[in-house]
């Protein structure tokens, strides 16, 4: 029951607030929905998408088996930003510690950027973090390059893992980039922006 003008206002408020809900939802739905538009762009256009990532089994198949074996590797293995922001999260912040580079990673660039630059957290099921990580990807993009070079370079075998190779690829894939400036530029300028103006007011 409303009482007064300024009772009237919050209940507006209240009810809109209800109405569009709090938004994360929409937000994990626009980013998988851009996601999934941006494959399907590539097809549909007739181009060749970005780079096709994938796990050491199917790298192993497409490789040496048989052209079977070979069609279905191609067919079930993942491309694009997502990802490759997954893998990358992997690699440069695992939730376990003793996998992944986090540490080292971390030394390195506070040796070169003088502060810590902590890549987002990516193990946990979180709002926006694909769009934050696609940020950092881009802000700091040739010192993750560098940081797998030297990290290839320091091994007795002088080579990458699968996961640290299919790493430094897709920072060197135009293509990918493309996806992932994509969704930076959803998480700074149209999801949160928006979203969360509506949450608080």
């Amino acid at each position: 029951m409303v009482c007064c003008g300024c009772c009237k206002q919050i209940w507006v408020l209240l009810m809109f607030f209800v109405w569009v809900g709090c938004c994360m939802h929409k937000e994990l739905n626009a980013v998988k929905g851009g996601d999934k538009c941006m494959t399907a762009w590539w097809d549909k256009n007739g181009i060749d998408g970005p780079l096709l990532l994938m796990n050491q089994d199917n790298t192993a198949a497409a490789s040496g088996g048989s052209s079977d074996a070979r069609s279905h590797a191609i067919q079930i293995s993942g491309q694009g930003a997502v990802k490759a922001l997954n893998l990358t999260g992997a690699l440069f912040c695992n939730k376990d510690d003793k996998k992944g580079q986090q540490d080292a990673l971390q030394y390195y660039l506070e040796a070169l950027l003088g502060y810590f630059s902590l890549w987002p957290d990516m193990s946990n099921t979180r709002y926006q973090s694909h769009c934050n990580t696609a940020s950092e990807w881009l802000v700091h993009h040739s010192l993750y390059i560098t940081y797998l070079e030297i990290l290839m370079h320091r091994k007795d075998s002088q080579t990458f893992t699968n996961m640290e190779w299919n790493v430094y690829n897709t920072l060197l894939c135009p293509k990918t980039t493309e996806e992932i400036v994509c969704l930076s530029l959803w998480g700074n300028c149209i999801g949160p922006p928006v979203s969360v103006p509506l949450i608080y007011e």
